[in-house]
């Protein structure tokens, strides 16, 4: 009960703690040491403890030293006194452990409500939207469609998931490879094709999907939209049929300047030309033509482009 032998037990019981924090520090990815670095109510428990669990003991301990070795209580009461504040120490740990993983539940549950709410969001704008809302995996297989996309396609949202496609035939042997390469790239993609409906009918559609990532920037899903296009198309068919009886060289030009459509006679003298194939805005093609006056003729003056940006 000696000052000189109560010194050696708290220097003693320092030491192990020092040889002990050692060992662990050795295996950081291992608990408990693993418990301070990882995310989670456990894991923040167990760092709002650390420091507490490993000062208290010593307080307590030095203050039974001093107690007894002043003479102010026995042996026996320091010992008493020391389980009565080991106690009142566990006691107010497991306390502001239980704090801490109640305020890391509330901060979960929150969280949970606004994605609850957000879900809510999202159901109701992809059931009331007027295109058709889709979503795959990573790899493009579909997740998930609205109610227009069955509505499009004709074919329900289970049949679907199933894997069944409503691609026109004549549409399939390109859309799906070229799908599938982009989605293997972890691109986006947007193309127009058609879809051959269960009662034959035959919808064009402009399909856009944009990949999806995590936080690493690994593609997790696409997300999709699909507008349906048939008027447009029926429209753009008349007209090129229209265009097509008429004799004289006529040519329908996008907003983009990128040429839409030739007639018989237009493709010829375009051929011609050679310029045949309409891959780039008539403004940047070179066509090295003149005006009444023999003079050169900028792209900016040809009466297509003056229309076009003019209206």
């Amino acid at each position: 009960g000696s000052a000189s032998e109560h010194g050696m037990s708290v220097s003693t019981a320092l030491g192990l703690v020092i040889v002990l924090t050692g060992g662990l520090a050795l295996r950081p990815a291992a608990p408990p040491a693993s418990w301070y670095a990882s995310r989670g109510p456990g894991e923040a428990a167990a760092r709002r403890l650390m420091v507490p669990a490993l000062v208290i003991p010593f307080l307590v301990g030095a203050l039974a030293q001093a107690g007894a070795s002043l003479g102010l209580y026995t042996d026996s009461f320091a010992m008493s006194l020391l389980i009565v504040m080991f106690a009142a120490t566990i006691q107010a740990l497991i306390y502001l452990a239980v704090r801490v993983v109640r305020n890391h539940e509330a901060v979960r549950e929150a969280l949970e409500r606004e994605s609850a709410k957000n879900v809510e969001r999202f159901t109701t704008l992809t059931r009331e939207a007027p295109v058709g809302i889709f979503e795959t995996d990573a790899e493009g297989r579909p997740v998930f469609v609205n109610e227009r996309w069955e509505e499009i396609t004709g074919i329900s949202a289970e049949q679907a998931l199933k894997g069944r496609s409503a691609i026109h035939p004549e549409d399939e042997h390109w859309v799906r490879p070229q799908w599938g390469a982009a989605a293997a790239r972890g691109e986006g993609w947007s193309a127009e094709f058609r879809y051959l409906r269960p009662n034959g009918e035959v919808r064009w559609v402009s399909c856009h999907a944009t990949a999806i990532r995590d936080e690493h920037g690994s593609v997790t899903s696409y997300l999709g939209s699909m507008l349906d296009i048939t008027d447009r198309r029926v429209a753009e068919e008349r007209t090129g049929l229209v265009v097509g009886r008429i004799a004289e060289a006529v040519t329908i030009i996008g907003a983009d300047g990128t040429r839409l459509h030739a007639n018989d006679a237009a493709t010829a003298i375009l051929g011609e030309l050679g310029r045949g194939t309409p891959e780039r805005p008539i403004g940047a093609e070179s066509w090295n033509l003149v005006d009444a006056d023999r003079q050169p003729l900028a792209n900016d003056r040809l009466p297509a482009e003056v229309t076009r940006t003019t209206g």
